[in-house]
């Protein structure tokens, strides 16, 4: 007969032991129910009923046999007495204990229950029956209480609530949660109970709280199984556990401020304990406690993501600490904001432009690292009628995505913050963008747009804030191409690199072949041809070998289309003398037409050797090659910052020969790889090494044999028993640390470097390296410069201290039990600061080392933030400093933007330099780039100020030890003497000598000489081509660094006395270091180079202004004027007079005075520039009235349109315009700029966009290459 007892059913829910379930959390409002959460006391051992173990829990092996015996009784077997009903009363008949033919038959067997309900709470099912079916019937596996309850043991310890379990009544099979220990639930008029052991170790309640919702987590839905029901009873506490969250429906502005609603461990709140945060494979951990918010955000493109929780002291030491893996679910979020973009004409017309492609990105995710948001919109070139003209841009929620949300309202601001303008009325949706003004202005191709999103709730607390920027790009048509070979396997890339060129509209492509591929091979050309965002060659019209203006052109020619095999399987040809191809898209005549005309050639590639230097070590192997990995532990490189990451360490046992050991290894191929004293190369598991004696250099060179990077390798091996405990860390091998031991006490230094290469932040992994434990451990930070900080995490804060160095076998999580590592990181804005300090590290108050810290923070960057005032005509030089430590990354800089005064550069070196010809205040952009490329760039913006040349400002400009002895006196235009200027400066350190800007030529124009500095300056050369007035001397010189010293001094030329007399009608010539002076009859005095000389004597001519603006009157008393031209139409139009003027170029008008700002000449057919104060604009120059950027050539004053070269780089100015964007005022005189013309200029550069050619430009308007 069957023998169920009750406690025997107690002791088969113990053994019930399922492994712990992940846990789930369900928002409020999901399909889930969502039932009262109860954070009070959960149940301990004592509040077990229906058998509990009390405190003692029965052994595994007398349950397991006690089980198993009682499930082979047989059905003919009676039952003994059984002792474990004694807690239980046994019903009588008539007060009797039934006899034993009262008992149920065999027949009774066949016998459904009156009623059942089964429970499963994971891989067993249990049957619960009345009494009288349990006991006379001998039904089921236990049985109701007398109120028709039940209470249900839970098998495994500390588990996660809510907790699910599986109800069978009635054939209906339903799963029910039991938020807590005490809650309850009702199956067919019956109450279960569960009953659960917490050891108050491990969490086991934890709600969330994400935008004012309270989130509770679940256990995922088990998957019922009815097994043995039995598997092995663990008592050893739970070390780490999987959790889940479900935050899907939460936009990602919400989960930006996640916190813990409430945490328990069994009846422990543990609201006061640390929760360190990190996600899964990082360890940069975040310490929060309940209450406190986390940003959970996450990749936008993933709907998931694991974090890393680990709850209990704030100490990486605590080993009471529990890990929990927390999967987290979220709403993919790439596309939750969706752009609407209008452009709207001057006359207010509004029109849609095309979004091609639009995703919200996260970057640098980490909690230590700053979260970089972007919104990328991609929109089409071709819808825009003015790409310069910014755009209208409205957002709105993605109602596919979050169709309903959980925060009552989101505001848009304009800036990091909330405290920036509020455009949330022009920017988030409801906004009718069809109407003039509608949504937010943003420009294209141009800068990033900072917008802060923030979410409340309905009592108008923030629940998220979250800063993101906007770029709004362009995308219109162009041509992709490669060169290849055919082969048996298909098409192979024949090229290393490009170069591209433009001239005269023709684009001249250079291939670079592959070294080994010949220079005059036949090859294929393959063109693709892209429209916007997709591949679009069946637009192309045709494709011609050759250079052409029209299809008609082509086909006059009798030339062969080659469409088809351009962009089909590709054009064959020899490509080394250059293959011209013209390709159309679109007929001839059409407003549309576009061509793209091109020059390919090949050019012979060289030989690439791999300068790679980089060295892995997979294994330590014996002197056979076995491995040694059960023997080992290998520190990960990149677990130590210092230096390059080549000072590795290697732990071994005792079992360890260290005299005879082989590396398993990895290094480029045909790198080789040293040891130190050996002239053959280290061979992979064969080359026998002897690491007894300390650390072993190696050395890899690279196949280039030009590069080359040491390593430096310690093999440290487990000490004899009772081995006081000792501090390692591996800056120790390094004879720059000069570490020295004094009393027990190390003393090293350590530099640090806090930069991109060593993922910002800087680690010490240290190790105690005997066998005691170094108990009580703490570090303490003084910084110099509070450049540094330590991690919170990271660090050793005492009470907890490292194990002895006793095994080699890791704890499942990477690390051994004598190893802990200490973070530093860099303070806030600290980026360029050096780092100057001591890290002190003490066991129970006794000193074990002391590190002078010494390094810099952040990639090399540029460190100078102000630079000095500069004065007119003297020279100056200052240094752009920068941070870059590393002899292995060139720096070098450049103009990005912005305008320097004539005169001045910025030197590739990083030197701004020149002798300022013109004063003001100047803005500009400075560039680094860093030959690294995991560095950055970094770009700083000065104001340059340049001052009068006053005579205090012009003596204010000479340094100390430079000053002038010797001046050069006033001198008049009659004077025929030479001048020597003196200064105490070196003559070895004197380079140059500028007068009013211009470098005078040694021997032409002065001579030098020892004695402190003598200059000896031509009479001729001070008169400064007969210029009356102030003139500016500045002498450069140059210290034995290169540092720009300077004297300068002021002199006046005055007009009384002339040089060489003159007279009627003719001319008299005088020779003079700078020019012929000539001096004629209607203009006066003229200098073969720098033309009409002005003066107030008689011969000069001479400059007059009145009421109407400025006038050039002639020596002879007539002035200087332009005329009005007839044209063939009968019309006239002004054509301007030219003049050179003391050196500069002036235009003037009909009416004789003199022209300003934008002029055309009719018979030049250009356009020019001009200022009254110095005449004619040359080379870089930006208009005041239209904002836009002209390049006026150097040479003629011309305004340049299409590709021009300047300074080895390519820009391209604009060269139609489809509507008027200047007219002329008659009544000034003048140009003028008309805003409403809704056009670009003619003219003007190309910045940060595509060029009608379909080639990019930067933000400073060169070509991209």
């Amino acid at each position: 007969m069957k023998r169920i007892r009750r406690g025997l059913a107690v002791t088969l829910a113990a053994l019930l032991m399922i492994p712990a379930q992940p846990t789930l959390a369900v928002p409020s409002g999901s399909d889930r129910e969502q039932k009262e959460w109860k954070g009070d006391s959960l149940a301990t051992p004592s509040d077990l009923e229906n058998g509990s173990f009390g405190d003692e829990i029965p052994d595994e092996d007398e349950l397991w046999k006690d089980v198993v015996e009682d499930n082979d009784l047989q059905k003919d077997e009676t039952p003994d007495e059984d002792e474990d009903l004694k807690d239980k009363e046994i019903p009588e008949e008539d007060g009797e204990i039934p006899e034993e033919d009262d008992v149920a038959s065999p027949s009774d067997l066949e016998k459904t229950p009156e009623e059942e309900i089964r429970f499963n709470t994971g891989n067993h099912e249990v049957s619960v029956v009345s009494y009288e079916d349990f006991f006379d019937r001998e039904l089921g596996d236990a049985y109701f209480e007398e109120d028709g309850s039940y209470t249900i043991q839970i098998p495994e310890e500390n588990p996660f609530f809510p907790y699910e379990v599986q109800f069978t009544s009635g054939g209906t099979v339903t799963k029910e949660w039991f938020m807590t220990p005490e809650d309850s639930v009702e199956i067919d008029d019956h109450i279960f109970y569960v009953s659960a052991f917490f050891d108050d170790t491990v969490v086991t309640q934890m709600t969330l709280d994400v935008a004012g919702d309270t989130v509770v987590v679940y256990p995922e839905a088990k998957e019922f199984t009815d097994g043995d029901g039995i598997s092995p009873l663990s008592l050893l506490p739970l070390e780490e556990r999987s959790l889940s969250v479900d935050l899907s429906g939460y936009t990602p502005v919400e989960l930006t401020m996640v916190s813990i609603d409430s945490i328990f461990a069994g009846n422990e709140n543990l609201a006061g304990k640390s929760v360190m945060w990190s996600l899964e494979g990082e360890d940069d951990y975040i310490i929060n406690h309940a209450g406190d918010k986390i940003d959970m955000s996450v990749d936008p493109w993933t709907d998931s993501a694991l974090w890393e929780m680990i709850v209990g002291e704030e100490s990486q030491l605590a080993d009471g600490n529990i890990r929990y893996l927390l999967d987290m679910t979220v709403t993919s979020s790439e596309d939750w904001l969706v752009p609407t973009v209008y452009e709207e004409s001057n006359g207010g017309k509004r029109t849609e432009i095309s979004v091609l492609n639009s995703s919200y990105n996260l970057y640098n995710i980490g909690p230590h690292h700053d979260r970089e948001r972007y919104l990328e919109i991609e929109i089409s070139e071709n819808d825009l009628q003015d790409p310069d003209q910014e755009v209208y841009v409205n957002l709105d929620i993605n109602k596919d995505i979050f169709g309903t949300v959980q925060y009552k309202d989101i505001k848009f601001f304009l800036g990091s913050s909330e405290g920036g303008e509020d455009i949330t009325d022009q920017i988030l949706g409801n906004v009718d963008m069809t109407q003039s003004g509608a949504g937010y202005p943003i420009g294209v191709d141009s800068d990033y747009t900072d917008i802060t999103a923030v979410t409340y709730d309905k009592d108008g607390n923030i629940t998220g804030r979250v800063q993101f920027w906007i770029e709004l790009r362009t995308r219109g048509n162009g041509m992709s191409m490669g060169l290849y070979e055919k082969t048996d396997t298909g098409r192979v890339t024949v090229y290393d690199g490009t170069s591209i060129k433009r001239e005269n509209g023709v684009n001249y492509w250079v291939w670079t072949l592959k070294y080994g591929y010949p220079v005059d091979g036949d090859y294929y050309l393959r063109l693709t041809y892209h429209r916007e965002d997709t591949s679009a060659s069946s637009y192309v019209t045709a494709a011609y070998a050759g250079l052409y203006n029209t299809i008609a052109q082509a086909q006059a020619a009798g030339v062969a289309d080659i469409k088809d095999t351009l962009f089909g399987d590709g054009y064959k040809a020899n490509y080394s003398a250059g293959v011209p191809i013209t390709v159309f898209v679109g007929e001839d005549g059409s407003a549309d037409q576009e061509i793209y005309r091109y020059v390919f050639q090949t050019e012979e590639g060289e030989q690439k050797l791999d300068s790679s230097v980089s060295f892995w070590i997979n294994d330590l192997c014996d002197a056979n090659g076995t491995s040694l990995a059960n023997n080992s532990y290998i520190v990960e490189e990149r677990e130590d910052s210092y230096a390059e990451y080549n000072y590795r360490t290697i732990f071994v046992d005792e079992t360890v020969d260290l005299e005879h050991l082989t590396l398993s290894f990895q290094i480029p191929t045909k790198a080789e790889l040293y040891a130190e004293g050996s002239g053959e190369p280290v061979i992979s598991e064969k080359t026998v090494l002897d690491f007894s004696d300390g650390p072993v250099q190696f050395t890899v060179s690279a196949e280039n044999k030009k590069n080359s990077k040491n390593y430096w390798i310690q093999v440290i091996q487990i000490p004899d028993a009772g081995t006081t405990g000792a501090l390692y860390f591996n800056s120790q091998m390094d004879e720059n640390a000069e570490t020295t031991r004094e009393d027990g006490v190390i003393y090293s230094t350590r530099e640090i470097f806090i930069d991109s290469r060593h993922d910002s932040v800087h680690d010490i992994l240290i190790a105690n390296i005997g066998s005691e434990e170094l108990s009580d451990l703490t570090v303490e930070l003084e910084s110099d410069t509070d450049a540094v900080v330590l991690d919170s995490y990271w660090t050793l804060n005492g009470g907890y201290g490292l194990g002895g160095f006793t095994t080699v076998k890791d704890s499942g999580h990477g690390e051994l039990p004598n190893l802990a590592k200490i973070r530093l990181l860099a303070q806030k804005d600290a980026e360029g600061q050096d780092v100057s300090g001591t890290l002190t590290i003490k066991s129970g108050g006794e000193l074990l080392a002391v590190l002078t810290l010494t390094g810099v923070v952040g990639d090399p960057m540029i460190t100078t933030k102000e630079i000095p005032e500069a004065v007119k005509y003297v020279p100056y030089g200052t240094m752009i400093q920068n941070s870059n430590k590393y002899d292995w990354n060139t720096v070098s800089y450049r103009l990005l933007r912005g305008n320097l005064p004539s005169g001045m550069v910025v030197k590739e070196n990083g030197e701004l330099y020149g002798v300022p010809t013109e004063s003001g205040e100047f803005t500009f952009t400075v560039r680094m780039d860093n030959s690294e490329s995991e560095f950055g760039s970094h770009s700083r913006t000065y104001t340059l100020i340049v001052k009068e040349n006053t005579d205090i400002n012009v003596n204010a400009s000479t340094d100390p030890g430079y000053e002038v002895t010797q001046r050069i006196p006033d001198i008049t235009l009659a004077s025929t003497e030479d001048h020597t200027f003196v200064s105490q400066g070196l003559y070895g350190q004197f380079v140059d000598v500028f007068l009013d800007g211009v470098k005078l030529v040694e021997g032409q124009d002065y001579d030098s000489e020892s004695g402190s500095t003598r200059i000896t300056i031509r009479s001729q050369t001070l008169k400064a081509s007969n210029q009356t007035g102030t003139h500016t001397l500045g002498v450069e010189f140059r210290t034995e660094d290169r540092t720009l010293k300077r004297a300068a001094q002021n002199y006046r030329v005055t007009g009384s006395g002339s040089s060489g007399g003159g007279g009627g009608g003719g001319s008299v010539t005088v020779s003079t270091g700078n020019g012929s002076l000539t001096r004629d009859a209607k203009k006066g005095y003229v200098n073969s180079i720098t033309g009409i000389v002005t003066g107030e004597g008689e011969g000069y001519s001479k400059w007059q202004q009145d009421e109407t603006g400025w006038r050039l009157i002639y020596a002879d008393g007539t002035a200087a004027a332009g005329y009005m031209a007839e044209q063939t139409d009968g019309n006239s139009v002004e054509q301007v007079l030219w003049e050179k003027v003391n050196g500069s170029w002036y235009a003037f008008g009909a009416n004789g005075y003199l022209k300003s700002g934008w002029v055309w000449d009719y018979e030049l057919a250009a356009w020019y520039s001009l200022s009254v104060d110095s005449g004619m604009r040359s080379s870089w120059y930006t208009d005041t009235q239209d904002g836009c950027t002209y390049y006026m050539d150097p040479s003629t004053g011309k305004m340049v349109i299409g590709w021009k070269l300047i300074d080895g780089k390519w820009y391209y100015f604009n060269e139609t315009t489809p509507v008027q964007t200047w007219f002329y005022n008659a009544e000034s005189g003048a140009w003028v700029y008309n805003v409403n013309s809704g056009a670009r200029p003619f003219g003007s550069m190309y910045q940060n966009e595509w060029t009608p050619d379909h080639y990019h430009v930067g933000v400073d308007g060169a070509w991209e290459e």
